[in-house]
């Protein structure tokens, strides 16, 4: 039988510390190939798939879950360790999540690509429409200005057909005719 022996203290090292990072680097790579079990009431990726003997270790990191336990269980994971559900969405231990339907990076790109091309449709229509009614501007304008240089008819002559008269302006008050004007009572015989 063999004895334990009395936990050691805790002890100052006196290596100097490695400015590259090689130290943490061994310890991740330590924890990496230790094959820990998944969080409790997971089964591993591996009771489901036949596979390689060299893919073992990483299935045995890959626990099954419903989706709805996913996101309570990620707390859970150790270094290497990611959590899949059957509808597709992953876990992983440093916090990746990616939904089972949420549209890829790619995906999006190209959803991206065709509305910008459909933005650029839409402004070269714009821009058409633009020039458009800039030209008819223009020519309103011309009209306006030959209609306001050009000289003003002559007054039309009283009994004149009323299509040879001018049109009164809305604003303006109309003026008595020669027929409708009234002579005094005394020159009336």
């Amino acid at each position: 039988m063999r004895r334990r022996s009395a936990p050691r203290s805790a002890t100052i090292s006196t290596r100097p510390v490695d400015p590259s990072g090689a130290d943490a680097l061994d310890q991740c790579r330590r924890d990496l190939r230790a094959i820990r079990p998944c969080p409790t009431g997971v089964e591993a990726l591996a009771a489901h798939v036949e596979a390689p003997s060299e893919l073992a270790r990483r299935l045995a990191q890959i626990g099954v879950v419903a989706k709805e336990r996913g996101a309570e269980l990620v707390s859970q994971l150790k270094t290497g360790q990611r959590l899949v559900s059957l509808e597709g969405d992953v876990w992983r231990w440093d916090g990746f999540v990616a939904a089972a339907h949420a549209p890829t990076g790619a995906a999006r790109r190209l959803a991206e690509r065709a509305r910008l091309v459909d933005i650029e449709h839409e402004l070269e229509q714009a821009r058409t429409d633009a020039a458009a009614k800039r030209q008819a501007l223009e020519a309103a304008e011309t009209e306006l200005k030959a209609a306001s240089s050009a000289p003003s008819p002559p007054p039309a002559r009283p009994g004149a057909p009323r299509s040879a008269r001018p049109m009164p302006r809305a604003n303006a008050m109309p003026r008595p005719s020669a027929r409708s004007t009234a002579t005094p009572r005394a020159n009336r015989r």
